[in-house]
């Protein structure tokens, strides 16, 4: 599961469940509320932390996702695999 928590108060503000729960990294772009969750189902998750909602869903890579990242701007996602390939994700539309 992954919870988003009040820092200050430091109660839970919100859990989200689903079937895998192996999460690896999350990355956070503050200025879009996106969070970005990687997963060993070679799977990427944005959720925009305002509405705790899945806003995007990237998949892809043929091996184990090892690095994500988003560009200064948040316009793009960037993700890095074992599988020795790049990918840079548009996050208005949703294509690589």
């Amino acid at each position: 599961q992954i919870i988003f928590w009040d820092f200050f108060s430091q109660s839970i503000l919100h859990q989200i469940r689903h079937d895998n729960n192996q999460h690896k990294k999350m990355v956070g772009f503050r200025d879009a509320n996106f969070v970005a969750v990687i997963s060993y189902d070679r799977i990427v998750r944005v959720y925009d932390s305002s509405t705790y909602k899945l806003v995007r869903r990237f998949g892809g890579h043929n091996r184990e996702i090892s690095d994500v990242t988003f560009t200064p701007d948040g316009r793009r996602l960037l993700t890095s695999s074992l599988d020795s390939t790049l990918r840079v994700w548009d996050m208005p539309t949703g294509r690589c």
